[in-house]
């Protein structure tokens, strides 16, 4: 049998295993096409892409519980999901930003050329 150590990584490789499968399914999920093949968001391919502000964070705060036991678990939980929720928030709506600036200047550029 497996040592406590030893035993505690073999849980955490297949924690890591299971979601890795998990994310990437639901990750590839977000990039199907509608059934008329056009690309385009549907409300489950949103609620995936949303769910991951969630579930990574989510991943975060239980390999803490693993890693550091439970002294203290509830209050690490706790800010690990907001500190989690909150950056990966901040990241994404950076990214948007960004699209949306880039998307702007882009028609900004392609009507001015067009009109000189």
């Amino acid at each position: 049998m497996l040592s406590g150590p030893v035993k505690r990584a073999s849980v955490v490789v297949a924690i890591v295993a299971g979601y890795s499968v998990c994310e990437t399914g639901l990750l590839l999920a977000f990039l199907v096409f509608h059934a008329d093949h056009t690309p385009g968001a549907t409300g489950f391919q949103l609620a995936v892409f949303f769910g991951q502000v969630v579930v990574i964070p989510g991943m975060a705060a239980l390999f803490s519980c693993f890693l550091y036991g439970p002294t203290g678990r509830v209050q690490r939980v706790f800010r690990t999901l907001a500190w989690g929720v909150l950056s990966v928030s901040a990241i994404v709506g950076f990214l948007v930003a960004l699209a949306l600036t880039s998307y702007w200047v882009s028609s900004i550029t392609s009507y001015l050329q067009s009109q000189s």
